[in-house]
């Protein structure tokens, strides 16, 4: 079975309107949430979906992929989507990750493209751990044709969840493929996590 053509979306689109400061772009205990992806996806087709105004922040953070502008970015991340699909080519496999969810391990993603290349069957994967859905989700070429058919503002799930389409969920040890910074609390306790971290690399460096 030949492999699949695999493009990585990333969706930075999102205002500020939440958190008082673009999310994607600014720095996350000394790197921004959109740079820690970019090395996550290195080596892979990428196109990334953002804003007029953060168009060249973010080709400067990954100067590599592919920059795309969402004209309506209030429209909701349905519209970014639309966007990237709209710019690639139909037979291809769109793997959509969000900005603001950063801490996804490479070895994840891996571990979903093995998978999805051995499904015979296969519209939409997505990781699960401890019985949740996480990200990135991949839609095969029959349901990016369905997201043209998502009302504008709705999200992903629509098409994520359609019954008609062929599903395949793939159990992982990864908690990054949940860890949301929608609110300022949790950008706060990522901060903490990643510097309490880099202590704890320290210390043990210092005592080796």
């Amino acid at each position: 079975m030949a492999e699949r053509k695999i493009i990585y979306v990333i969706l930075a689109a999102g205002g500020a309107q939440r958190m008082g400061f673009a999310k994607a772009t600014e720095p996350l205990a000394g790197k921004s949430p959109l740079e820690r992806l970019g090395h996550v996806v290195e080596g892979r087709a990428v196109e990334i979906v953002t804003n007029e105004l953060l168009k060249a922040a973010v080709s400067a953070m990954i100067p590599w992929a592919a920059v795309l502008v969402n004209a309506t970015p209030l429209a909701g991340m349905t519209s970014s989507l639309l966007v990237a699909h709209r710019a690639t080519e139909p037979d291809a496999t769109l793997g959509v990750l969000l900005a603001d969810k950063p801490f996804v391990r490479r070895d994840t993603l891996e571990l979903c493209e093995r998978t999805l290349n051995a499904a015979h069957a296969c519209d939409v994967l997505f990781p699960v751990t401890r019985g949740e859905r996480g990200h990135p989700v991949y839609f095969g070429p029959k349901a990016r044709a369905r997201l043209t058919e998502v009302p504008a503002g709705d999200t992903l799930r629509a098409v994520r969840d359609d019954p008609s389409l062929q599903h395949v969920a793939v159990e992982c040890r990864d908690s990054g493929i949940l860890i949301d910074l929608d609110t300022p609390e949790a950008w706060r306790a990522a901060e903490q996590r990643l510097l309490s971290g880099r202590a704890r690399e320290r210390d043990a460096h210092s005592r080796a």
